[in-house]
């Protein structure tokens, strides 16, 4: 079995944050390129044939045990003709800290066919480790490096960064299970043409070795385009794996209403 638009989905995310920098950035910084009610959608492509769309959003702050956090979600769905064949309904939430240092919860709702995982994901930065629970089974501990991002957190620290033209960039990254220093090459820098649109952007490489979807074929690659403006949005994402070609490509930059939302606890 595979899924597509994960793949599209999962390009998207940890074909953007790997690219990411050790230290974080003040939390008085007024150049960050994001705000809450920031959010973005994709149209997501299998081939030549529509497939779905995916929506990220940067959602109104919270706290968390007392640290004021960001809080991110990327949610991703089949239209109603892949529907049919495969009905994918996939929502992804982060928190992160103010600074973006590093996270602090990040949780997965998986609903694909008839597949269903719930996963909770818990840093605990006293002790240096993660609290991994799936489906309200039994909870794991894992040893997790300072600095440590989940996927979906990272893409935005990414968006904090500096890029420079042939940089190789590392950072440790975790979704829980696979714990591991990320890796990038930013490639080049393009002019690309997204719908009616041209975006001065950059190109950029994830290595994947680490991730067996990407790594069971020699040919499999990712190329993602992110704005060369400070914003470093990505506009288009290609990844080529052993069973076709997907894409997703900017469609719609928003910027919603943010209501005040009680803290969590």
């Amino acid at each position: 079995m595979f899924y597509p638009i994960r793949v599209v989905v999962v390009s998207m995310i940890m074909g953007s944050f790997l690219a990411v920098y050790p230290g974080g950035l003040a939390a008085d910084d007024s150049a960050r390129p994001f705000v809450p009610g920031e959010k973005l959608t994709f149209d997501l492509k299998w081939g030549g044939v529509g497939a779905g769309k995916a929506v990220l959003q940067v959602l109104p702050m919270t706290t968390l045990n007392g640290v004021e956090a960001y809080r991110f979600e990327v949610t991703a769905r089949t239209n109603k003709g892949i529907d049919r064949i495969f009905k994918i309904r996939d929502r992804l939430e982060s928190f992160a800290d103010i600074n973006m240092i590093h996270s602090l919860l990040y949780k997965q709702k998986i609903r694909e066919g008839g597949y269903r995982k719930d996963r909770v994901i818990t840093f605990d930065w006293k002790k240096n480790e993660l609290e991994y629970i799936s489906n309200k089974g039994t909870p794991k501990y894992v040893p997790i490096m300072p600095g440590t991002f989940d996927p979906l957190a990272a893409f935005y620290f990414l968006r904090l960064q500096p890029f420079q033209v042939s940089a190789k960039i590392e950072c440790p990254i975790t979704d829980g299970k696979i714990n591991v220093i990320g890796r990038v090459n930013i490639l080049r820098r393009e002019k690309v043409q997204v719908g009616d649109i041209t975006y001065d952007t950059y190109v950029l490489e994830p290595i994947m070795d680490d991730v067996e979807l990407f790594s069971s074929n020699a040919d499999s690659n990712i190329r993602v385009w992110v704005t060369a403006d400070p914003r470093r949005i990505p506009v288009l994402v290609k990844s080529r794996v052993t069973f076709g070609t997907f894409k997703a490509e900017l469609r719609k930059i928003e910027r919603v209403p943010v209501p005040q939302i009680p803290a969590e606890k």
